[in-house]
């Protein structure tokens, strides 16, 4: 708790967290320091994707990618990033925007998933839809077959605040079950919450039919006290092979300061994930060697 320490440089300005500020951050691993916008607003994002649509290869040139094993203040560790493309080698969109894409191999086969929206600002904005591809073993930055539309923002929890989402997916394979999680609602309110989708590991996951949708979110701000819209996670393995969650949140109902959170995830009787499970919650570390005396008459 509190190893990372951040040293800011901004403009005297009482929405700070909308400007642009240069930071330096000191971690047990090292330190990186960069420029960019802790939570920049509406109009300030809306003026940066005007400026996108306008030349994009501006913003293609100030891409980076960081090699295998560099360090991220040295000039010579980073490269040109590859882009993910169409099978025959076009880009996956040319009238909106796509982000927010994640690896999953599962029965053998390896997916990408990721968020496509287009129409941003008009009346035919389609929010924020979740897509599906496989992609090629050798070359994953190739799409293996067509873009699969997985999820639409269509749940009343899903689209709220002014804001159609279905965003950010992230899987997992357990007990021959896939599980992806993803964020609905508004990332910068205490509506943010986590939704899942569910699948068979050997199943063919760009079949719409394959997948099983939860009518209501597994992770929102009635989940565990004190945590205010979490999202946009992702899950990772622990030193000890535990499986990880980690999420943004508020503190705060009405805050929009988004705060890092790591829980573990648990299974209930059915093999089915738990998120919630608060730190009150979990088990004691204490108890985990249990005795029991048995007496037989």
């Amino acid at each position: 708790y509190k190893d990372h320490l951040w040293l800011t440089i901004r403009p005297e300005n009482d929405v700070w967290s909308h400007q642009p500020v240069f930071w330096f951050e000191i971690t047990p691993e090292g330190w990186s320091y960069g420029v960019g916008f802790w939570n920049a607003d509406a109009r300030t994002m809306a003026a940066m994707r005007r400026d996108i649509d306008e030349d994009p290869k501006r913003l293609a040139k100030l891409a980076r990618r960081l090699k295998k094993d560099g360090r991220i203040v040295e000039r010579d560790s980073w490269e040109e990033p590859v882009k993910v493309v169409r099978r025959d080698g076009t880009p996956l969109t040319t009238d909106g925007i796509t982000l927010d894409m994640t690896y999953l191999r599962a029965g053998g086969t390896s997916y990408m998933a990721w968020s496509y929206r287009r129409g941003i600002g008009t009346p035919k904005d389609t929010g924020s839809m979740l897509y599906i591809a496989r992609v090629e073993e050798d070359a994953p930055w190739r799409l293996a077959g067509e873009p699969v539309l997985l999820s639409r923002p269509l749940y009343g929890w899903e689209n709220v605040s002014g804001t159609i989402n279905n965003e950010g997916p992230h899987g997992f394979v357990k007990s021959g079950k896939v599980y992806m999680t993803y964020s609905g609602g508004a990332a910068n309110s205490y509506t943010y919450v986590l939704g899942l989708l569910t699948a068979d590991e050997d199943a063919d996951l760009t079949a719409v039919e394959s997948w099983r949708k939860s009518i209501v979110p597994v992770l929102s701000f009635y989940s565990v006290k004190g945590e205010y819209g979490p999202g946009h996670n992702s899950f990772f393995v622990d030193e000890d092979g535990k499986l990880m969650i980690a999420y943004h949140a508020e503190t705060e109902l009405s805050s929009t300061l988004r705060c890092d959170g790591i829980r573990r995830v648990h299974f209930d009787v059915d093999g089915e994930p738990v998120f919630d499970l608060s730190a009150e919650r979990d088990l004691d570390p204490a108890l985990c060697e249990v005795s029991a005396k048995i007496e037989v008459e």
